[in-house]
């Protein structure tokens, strides 16, 4: 069974510019890892909303985070999810 990786690259996620990238084919382990990016990067944060940006002039496509920190603070995060957004979701790979 061949299994697909996670990779993160890209900016911390401030801005359009600097959004984290994350690199996958299987849309299921995309979005978990948005969540699991910032469980790491930002403990104890807490989704406001969520907010998607389909691909437009620029054909990338943006999930945008807003939430709240441990301090009280609202803030966004920007994660570029072209590579899986639109894809099925299921395995990348043909499981035997």
């Amino acid at each position: 069974m061949i299994l697909d990786t996670i990779v993160f690259e890209g900016g911390d996620g401030t801005s359009k510019k600097e959004a984290v990238v994350i690199k996958t084919n299987i849309k299921y382990r995309g979005v978990h890892s948005e969540y699991e990016w910032m469980n790491k990067m930002h403990p104890g944060w807490r989704l406001i909303k969520q907010i998607l940006h389909p691909g437009g002039e620029t054909g990338k496509s943006y999930d945008v985070f807003e939430y709240v920190t441990l301090d009280g603070e609202t803030k966004n995060v920007y994660f570029d999810i072209t590579d899986f957004f639109g894809k099925e979701i299921g395995w990348s790979a043909n499981v035997k």
